[in-house]
């Protein structure tokens, strides 16, 4: 199953469920840049603008790391979640 993945600067694709969010922007364009893809350096920063429950649960390294680069809500590493519905999405890294 395929499902819409947004960005609110106007980036859309479809991609298959359980994609890894680091792994569609080899296959497409996307506005997000990658550092660690690990989950540690907080490069790669969305707020998820709907959708938050189309997305994978959140672990230990990035629940460590998100209070560090954002102060913001409902905020997300792209290199740690897997799509699994309908989303969309900001980049807030620089």
């Amino acid at each position: 199953m395929k499902h819409k993945m947004e960005f609110t600067s106007g980036e859309s694709v479809e991609v298959a469920e359980g994609v890894n969010l680091a792994d569609c922007d080899e296959m497409f364009d996307t506005p997000v840049l990658f550092g660690c893809r690990s989950g540690s350096c907080g490069t790669c920063v969305l707020q998820v603008v709907e959708g938050m429950d189309n997305i994978s649960g959140m672990l230990a390294d990035e629940k460590d790391c998100i209070p560090s680069v954002t102060k913001e809500s409902n905020c997300r590493l792209a290199c740690q979640i897997h799509i699994e519905g309908p989303v969309k999405l900001t980049y807030l890294g620089n």
